[in-house]
């Protein structure tokens, strides 16, 4: 049995006002809940559901110094808004503790006012709004002090809780908030980062293997030009002639190939502006081939007319590559409104 003067700890707790579990337990509920409602929509968010007569009357008895602030920062700081709200500039957390702070002293002055009419009234949205219950010039504002006395100890714990909250919640959007969004960003940008680097790798092997192509057409194409002219079958006119059909085909595949590099590496072969027609934009390629075919042409001409016996009077034929010619270059190489 124990003696007068002897105690065990929950008795010493509950003898100085210490065991306040249940009463934080319910304080800490109705705010995780009051909290989440803010993060799920800041913009509509009020404040005006909250039970602050059941905050007040929990706060019953707490010491100011020994208040459980964890559980506070645990809720602040386990609860998160939206992605799409945290990269909105306007959206704040601290916005909340703001509203709820404000939504308390109306609730103060509603409650212990001056006017019994005011403190009747079922609600603050009953008898006046926030704005004028706190702010307005006339008595509405004023509170009973004898009234609201007795409740003083109360009231600063509440206040201190606010405070609280709002620390935790600064703390968070200095700390935690700002280094999640940039660790989001950072993701990206490595994630990005990552896409070039893999296109690169693959664009590199691809250039390498078009390069590899252009040199085998180049040298390709030599060694069937002096094998060409080194078979004594065809003579200088059939040679020439062949050589340009190959010549043609040869720069038409390299221009394939450069083209395709140009397309891995994103450059622009064109000399001319966007809205040009294709063989304004690539002069050299279409001025090449129209050479060529007029020597074609030519060396066709040519043939046709040394195989007539009335070769002087077929001599005008070769009118026709010149006029080709002038035809083709004038054609292909005139930018004209229509264009």
């Amino acid at each position: 049995m124990k003696k007068q003067n002897e105690m065990d700890i929950d008795e010493l707790k509950s003898k100085w006002n210490l065991d306040y579990n249940y009463q934080m337990t319910t304080i800490s509920k109705l705010i995780k809940d009051e909290y989440r409602k803010y993060l799920d929509d800041p913009k509509a968010y009020q404040g005006k559901e909250f039970d602050f007569e059941v905050f007040l009357n929990n706060c019953e008895g707490m010491k100011p110094q020994l208040i459980p602030y964890s559980s506070l920062t645990e809720i602040i700081f386990k609860n998160d808004m939206s992605k799409q709200f945290l990269e909105d500039d306007e959206i704040n957390e601290s916005t909340f503790a703001e509203i709820f702070e404000s939504r308390f002293e109306a609730f103060i002055v509603k409650n212990f006012n001056i006017d019994s009419d005011v403190r009747s009234a079922k609600s603050m949205n009953d008898f006046l709004n926030e704005y004028e219950l706190l702010y307005s010039e006339d008595d509405l504002n004023n509170i009973d002090y004898e009234l609201i006395a007795s409740n003083e100890d109360k009231i600063i714990i509440c206040y201190k809780i606010i405070e609280h909250l709002k620390l935790a919640i600064s703390q968070k959007e200095g700390l935690y908030v700002k280094q999640k969004l940039e660790i989001n960003k950072l993701t990206k940008s490595i994630e990005s980062t990552k896409e070039v680097y893999d296109n690169m790798v693959s664009n590199y092997i691809s250039i390498l293997g078009i390069f590899a192509a252009i040199l085998m057409t180049a040298f390709g194409g030599i060694q069937v030009f002096t094998g060409l002219f080194n078979n004594n079958k065809f003579d200088l006119i059939d040679s020439i002639l062949l050589s340009s059909f190959g010549f043609m085909g040869v720069i038409l595949l390299i221009f394939m190939l450069i083209n395709s590099i140009a397309k891995l590496t994103g450059k622009n072969l064109s000399s001319g502006s966007i809205s040009d027609r294709w063989y304004l934009r690539h002069p050299t390629l279409i001025n090449s081939f129209i050479i060529l075919s007029s020597i074609i042409l030519f060396i066709t001409t040519w043939k046709a007319i040394n195989s007539s016996y009335q070769v002087n009077a077929l001599y005008f034929w070769f009118l026709i590559p010149f006029g080709y010619l002038i035809i083709m270059f004038c054609l292909f190489n005139s930018k004209n409104k229509t264009n």
